[in-house]
């Protein structure tokens, strides 16, 4: 009996590291229209910038990365242009840094 709890119990320890991650990535503010996004796109892909200029965007920022960017765009249906365009996760920039940032008293 304890060699199964030993078992289950080694078996399920890599998991806990996933769900922290999961749950922290769920929490993460989620991008809205109108307001700047953090537009970041999988590795191997299209890269962020080009998604970004196929649904009507245009970077904040002057420059960009292969994985990601900040964007804006006056378009309503700007995030939807690009979640139709593949995988990407997109943030609320304006909200992000505060989000990573503060304490809690």
């Amino acid at each position: 009996m304890k060699t199964l709890r030993l078992l289950a119990a080694t078996a399920l320890i890599p998991f806990f590291p996933l769900v922290g991650a999961v749950a922290f990535a769920a929490s993460l503010p989620e991008a809205r229209a109108g307001r700047p996004a953090l537009v970041i796109a999988l590795p191997g892909g299209t890269s962020a910038a080009r998604r970004v200029a196929r649904a009507g965007g245009y970077p904040v920022l002057g420059f960009s990365a292969r994985l990601g960017l900040v964007a804006h765009s006056q378009a309503p249906d700007f995030l939807d242009r690009l979640r139709r365009g593949g995988p990407v996760v997109l943030l609320d920039a304006a909200t992000l840094p505060d989000f990573l940032c503060t304490t809690n008293a």
